[in-house]
């Protein structure tokens, strides 16, 4: 028997792709460390692949849910994100120190202000 997967639906998409960004909050640099771990290295590190994933984005827009520059911005943040991922920053000490992860926490934060 052949399982077929069921495409997300526009509306279900930019619901998870909203919970995503809205993880991901400059707040977060002063949280206990089982929050960090939780909102982030859990929760922000699935959604993140999938849903500021380029296919996602470009449905996204498509359908008329986010705008070509927060379209753009939130492939930017992906590749912020995957570069801590390759640098070895994909960490708790890290989002503690670097500066890159306020990039990322700023970055995030000037999307969710978008149209």
């Amino acid at each position: 028997m052949v399982t077929k997967v069921r495409e997300v639906e526009p509306k279900d998409l930019y619901y998870l792709y909203s919970d995503a960004l809205n993880r991901c909050r400059i707040e977060l640099l002063s949280a206990d460390d089982e929050t960090i771990e939780y909102e982030i290295f859990e929760e922000f590190d699935i959604e993140a692949v999938s849903f500021l994933h380029p296919e996602a984005l470009m449905k996204l827009f498509q359908s008329g849910y986010i705008s070509e520059e927060k379209m753009k911005k939130s492939e930017q943040l992906r590749e912020l994100v995957d570069s801590l991922r390759e640098n070895e920053e994909w960490s708790l000490e890290s989002f503690r120190h670097s500066k890159n992860w306020v990039a990322v926490l700023e970055m995030a934060e000037q999307i969710r202000r978008l149209k």
